[in-house]
């Protein structure tokens, strides 16, 4: 099974896989998916499966591995070693080392971006945060290669531009990241950044918060793309955008029987209503 984790445009793309797994130590399993999915041609096929409805939005020849060391000192936290003991000259010493667990660089059709694999055998309850901590890392190593070639241009910026470094134009390439859980518990930690918040579930705020989708594995998606809405998929996102628009059960049921007109004795449809009661719970 696996479950499609999406967020507020706030926060880090996340999602978790989850496939079930044999007894055996912490990493091992973590170990042996990073070296299988390190193959081009199946770490596409999970992508392109997981974040992009499986369309083939990215070519296996178009993916680089990349290193994903981070390296924790006393005073910062940076990409790469060099530039710590380059900056420091020997004032830091490094305290910890980080890295993810498989990162590759897309170039296709003029565009870069970033994917990078995280393998869990183990729930982890500061998930979300981490994947925004590495994420974070990628966006600052580009930031700050975009400023160090500034300066060693010697380009004169002004205004604004001279205050942040960068210039108006310049733009940064976008970092996907997803977890592959494969633990031997039922994942039971947070999904997004919102689910660590002390937010009242009942608010309106926390509905702020929430997206529908994130309810669906990505077999639902399938399953209720193909028997639900005779697999078009603009159609369906309109429904759940709609559905997300709407702040309690009883309303989104109405907007269904309205709009849609399900027969609720069809199975997919009984259990696409179950995973939208417990969005209100």
């Amino acid at each position: 099974m696996i479950l499609y984790m999406m967020r507020a445009c706030i926060l880090p793309v996340l999602c978790i896989a989850v496939f079930p797994a044999e007894g055996g130590k912490v990493g091992k399993y973590d170990g042996l998916m990073g070296r299988y999915l390190s193959n081009r041609e199946r770490f596409a096929d999970l992508m392109n499966g997981i974040m992009f409805d499986g369309k083939q939005m990215i070519d296996p020849k178009s993916l680089e591995r990349e290193a994903g060391d981070y390296f924790e000192t006393e005073g910062s936290l940076e990409a790469d070693q060099s530039k710590i003991e380059r900056k420091s000259q020997g004032k830091y010493r490094i305290v910890q080392r980080r890295y993810r667990d498989l990162k590759m660089r897309s170039r296709q059709n003029g565009q870069f971006r970033i994917f990078a694999l995280e393998n869990q055998s183990v729930v982890d309850y500061t998930m979300p945060l981490r994947c925004m901590e590495y994420d974070f890392l990628d966006y600052q190593e580009q930031l700050n290669n975009l400023k160090e070639t500034y300066k060693i241009k010697k380009e004169t910026l002004r205004g604004p531009e001279k205050l942040c470094g960068i210039r108006k134009r310049d733009r940064l390439l976008p970092v996907y990241t997803v977890c592959l859980y494969h633990g031997e518990k039922e994942w039971d930690g947070p999904r997004s950044l919102s689910d660590m918040t002390c937010i009242d579930d009942e608010s309106e705020e926390k509905k702020n918060f929430s997206d529908f989708r994130k309810a669906f594995s990505l077999n639902d998606r399938f399953r209720f793309r193909r028997e639900l809405f005779g697999g078009d998929e603009a159609r369906m996102n309109k429904v759940i955008n709609d559905l997300n628009d709407l702040h309690s059960y009883e309303d989104s049921v109405t907007y269904l029987n309205n709009e849609l007109k399900w027969n609720i004795e069809d199975e997919a449809v009984a259990d696409f209503i179950k995973l939208l009661e417990k969005r209100f719970l």
